[in-house]
């Protein structure tokens, strides 16, 4: 999601209540760490643990740049307002890229395959996920299409004006659904390893999956790019990539996987 205005300028007159965007990420940052706590061994979970929070520091900017970038004119002309990150602006296509370079590093550094360090953070994405979107519902941004009053599914949800009106729910819609699908991934249980990278794979191709289905249901103006929003693009290539990522992975893994039993047959 984006905590989108039509006019950056109109972020001074709300700063105030960007504080509830920043409180509920702030939830879903603590929650993912939480995530990685208890996906880790207690000898290794300081270095996990130190690892979240760098990701969610790179995301942090990486959301930041983002919105500076695609906002360009506006920036362009107050440039010192690009780290004033208290008047609101973050946009999630900013952010992944930065998560993506954070992962790599580490793998880098620790000498381990990137995949490991996908499969346990990136699980971290659906609590902050899910709090940006209730964030958004709480500040009146990223809000769906207006409906009938007497629509059974329509909530009365503000707009970043403050106008109040019933609307079809995206955000907290958006936000349950990531929770629920959180818990479709796949995990490695006794008996059943799960190849590296396969869990943070699907844990991304599901997100961008979340992503996708619900900006295209967020009816706030903002750059498109062929009639569609920036941040519908962006899920639709996170979605793809990850899939044939993963699929890729597994296939390579099953192959694998029958040349050892063949070799293991031979007499």
């Amino acid at each position: 999601m984006h905590l989108w205005y039509d006019n950056p300028t109109c972020l001074h007159e709300v700063g105030a209540v960007v504080n509830a965007f920043s409180l509920m990420v702030a939830v879903g940052a603590g929650l993912g760490l939480v995530h990685v706590l208890r996906g880790t061994p207690e000898v290794t979970s300081r270095r996990w643990i130190l690892a979240g929070a760098l990701m969610l520091l790179a995301g942090f900017v990486g959301a930041r740049l983002g919105y500076a970038l695609i906002h360009e004119p506006y920036f362009d002309a107050h440039p010192q307002e690009i780290f004033q990150v208290w008047l609101g602006g973050l946009t999630w296509p900013g952010a992944l890229p930065a998560c993506l370079l954070a992962a790599y590093l580490l793998a880098f550094s620790w000498r381990v395959p990137v995949g490991l360090v996908v499969d346990r953070l990136a699980g971290m994405a659906f609590p902050v996920a899910a709090g940006a979107w209730i964030g958004c519902w709480l500040v009146g941004a990223a809000y769906g299409s207006p409906v009938g009053e007497n629509a059974w599914y329509g909530l009365m949800i503000q707009d970043e004006t403050g106008a109040i009106m019933s609307r079809f729910p995206v955000q907290p819609l958006a936000a349950v659904v990531l929770v629920l699908s959180y818990s479709l991934l796949p995990r490695p249980r006794p008996g059943r390893p799960v190849e590296p990278g396969v869990s943070g794979l699907g844990a991304l191709m599901v997100l961008g999956l979340n992503l996708l289905v619900f900006s295209a249901l967020v009816d706030v103006p903002g750059p498109r790019w062929n009639g569609q929003r920036i941040e519908t693009w962006a899920a639709l290539a996170l979605a793809a990539v990850a899939a044939l990522i993963l699929f890729f992975t597994r296939r390579i893994a099953a192959r694998r996987q029958n040349v050892l039993l063949d070799v293991g047959r031979e007499p």
